[in-house]
């Protein structure tokens, strides 16, 4: 009789640990379902860097180096191009760097970064050094000379048109703010990813 008991345990305790195996793995595959599709890294971003060199010197100091944010119309003017497989206005040209002196924080809803500089050397121009890095990415730089004192500029902006306050915006960033003196160079390299990086 113990032995029919034993072995009755035997199997109840089997039945629990396949019970308990199978709920495990059931777990770990709804983990892994809702993980893999949370996973949203792969919109354009990119990395935008900010050196000053002062009248006078010779030296490049590095003001910031962060990730931007790419804005809702930004991400609207790929889509419609890989939509529609056309050019669109300005696609080959998302390389005119803005300016301002705002602190407010980038946010998607942006058109055109607020305040933007239109005088004094630090206007919105296509940059200077256009270069493709690999197949997904490219850098756009530019160094722009004070020709005014610009106190605290600290936002720039990524365009597609380079007419100041052309609603044209890409992508944006904020770094520490700098005042720049008549004479100044303020220069400004984004580096565009369309993965993510």
């Amino acid at each position: 009789m113990n032995k029919k008991i034993g072995m009755s345990l035997l199997v109840v305790l089997m039945i629990i640990c396949i019970g308990v195996a199978y709920y495990a793995g059931s777990q770990q595959a709804t983990v892994r379902y809702i993980t893999v599709p949370v996973h949203e890294k792969s919109s354009p971003s990119g990395v935008v860097s900010y050196w000053v060199k002062r009248a006078g010197s010779d030296e490049w100091e590095l003001i910031d180096r962060n990730t931007n944010i790419v804005v809702t119309q930004g991400l609207t003017l790929l889509k419609k191009y890989l939509q529609n497989n056309t050019d669109v206005v300005g696609w080959k040209n998302v390389t005119a760097i803005s300016l301002s002196t705002s602190s407010s924080s980038p946010d998607a809803a942006w058109a055109v970064i607020p305040t933007e500089i239109t005088t004094g050397g630090l206007q919105r121009v296509y940059a200077s050094s256009v270069v493709s890095k690999n197949a997904t990415c490219y850098n756009c730089t530019n160094t722009f000379t004070a020709s005014a004192t610009h106190t605290a500029v600290q936002l720039s902006g990524l365009n597609w048109n380079a007419t100041s306050n052309a609603n044209s915006l890409w992508a944006a960033n904020t770094f520490t703010a700098t005042t720049l003196y008549a004479a100044d160079q303020l220069k400004i390299e984004y580096l565009v990813n369309t993965k993510s990086g």
